[in-house]
């Protein structure tokens, strides 16, 4: 790694945590309708962190899914299967609030 790739991963990683620490301070206020998808095998995110969004979200109208088995991207490098049936989940969620 060159001195700039390091620093720039290092600027990247401190947005981030600042970024992360910014909507955790705002999530008490959050009301608007959310749907949570994540995968219960995924190595970038912890699958937790989506559990806490969900449980310090404000909004009555929240849904989560933890997909057991599947990793961070849930519509990319996943069996069809897998995708279609987080896609149907989206669509029925969106569905029932039209």
């Amino acid at each position: 790694m060159t001195a700039k790739t390091h620093s720039t991963a290092i600027s990247v990683c401190s947005a981030w945590k600042d970024a992360t620490l910014r909507i955790s301070a705002s999530l008490s206020n959050f009301d608007a309708a959310c749907l949570i998808l994540h995968g219960s095998a995924d190595k970038v995110t912890d699958p937790k962190l989506s559990q806490a969004l969900y449980d310090e979200a404000k909004s009555t109208d929240k849904t989560i899914r933890i997909y057991q088995g599947m990793q961070h991207s849930l519509s990319h490098g996943e069996f069809e299967e897998n995708k279609e049936r987080v896609f149907n989940d989206i669509i029925v969620w969106i569905l029932e609030r039209c």
